[in-house]
């Protein structure tokens, strides 16, 4: 069986780190009788799946520097970037206390290639570094573009809210959380927009001493459902995309996802499934994607446009 990669976000997705969690390769998908159309409506799904992907790109390293806000400035320094101004309404400790970090016109991270302006807004409701149930932050954006070299998404706006817990695990580490996404929208230069609801959860599979370090380089799983309305290419449709609960999404220490099955489900086409294969220890690009009983090895990742 194939596998690999993709985050709802899926795959990818909420997803969560100071790195992304989908590769940045372009790759197509090889010809099935399902997808060889050139459409308008194949058009458009293989783009909402590259929003998704970037939306979870996104939240997994916004996640890094919700945790811990400091990071965004010191990666920037790293990076050689310019970094953010991180300002504050209340001292630590003080809830609720609402962080915004502004990106100004703009800064690049020019080894990932990405591109930041405007402000991400959080606040902050209880210490997350607990578990209790005031342990999460609401997000929300001023203008707030990013911009993906790699991806391929020239500066594509954020609107909406996306609500993160820290939940509590019956074992050590400590690092589940889930992230729930409100009227989250993704609005491209020419118009076409994805807009989202649901909720992912990210569980670490192991403690390696990091707080949470969740990236592609560790092992975790990631589980949920998400539904949206999309406009891409004069096209309008809803989609479901859920992880299989008995199959759910796992990374470990690879690129891409190593095994877990993924469904999507569109108002206007038949239903994609994504598997991604059984075998955990396992690295490659390759996923089986069925459309309409038809199977065909696909590379990954899939945000086709």
């Amino acid at each position: 069986m194939r596998k690999k990669t993709l985050l709802f976000g899926g795959g990818s997705l909420l997803m969560i780190a100071a790195t992304v969690f989908v590769s940045c390769n372009k790759n197509e998908l090889k010809p099935t009788q399902a997808s060889t159309s050139a459409s308008n409506t194949d058009f458009a799904i293989k783009k909402t799946i590259g929003l998704q992907d970037l939306a979870a790109a996104e939240e997994s390293e916004q996640l890094a520097y919700a945790l811990n806000p400091s990071l965004a400035v010191s990666a920037a320094v790293n990076n050689g970037s310019c970094p953010p101004v991180v300002t504050y309404d209340n001292p630590e400790g003080v809830y609720p206390r609402t962080v915004i970090t502004d990106w100004g016109t703009g800064c690049t991270y020019v080894a990932s290639g990405i591109t930041r302006s405007g402000k991400v807004i959080r606040t902050y409701y209880g210490d997350m570094m607990d578990t209790t149930s005031q342990s999460y932050f609401i997000e929300t954006y001023d203008n707030y573009y990013v911009k993906s070299a790699k991806q391929g998404y020239d500066s594509v706006k954020f609107e909406g809210s996306l609500r993160v817990r820290h939940e509590s695990k019956t074992q050590d580490p400590q690092t589940a959380y889930r992230q729930t996404s409100l009227n989250r929208k993704l609005t491209e230069i020419n118009g076409d927009y994805i807009i989202y609801n649901g909720a992912k959860r990210f569980v670490k599979r192991e403690d390696d001493g990091f707080y949470p370090n969740i990236r592609v380089q560790g092992w975790f799983k990631v589980t949920g459902v998400e539904t949206g309305d999309v406009l891409s290419g004069g096209v309008s449709y809803q989609f479901r995309d859920s992880i299989d609960v008995a199959n759910p999404i796992i990374y470990k220490r690879c690129d891409f996802v190593v095994a877990g099955n993924r469904i999507i489900n569109f108002t206007n086409q038949p239903t994609w499934t994504v598997d991604y294969g059984t075998v955990v220890r396992d690295c490659d690009n390759l996923a089986d994607l069925t459309i309409d009983g038809v199977t065909t090895t696909v590379t990954l990742p899939i945000n086709l446009w």
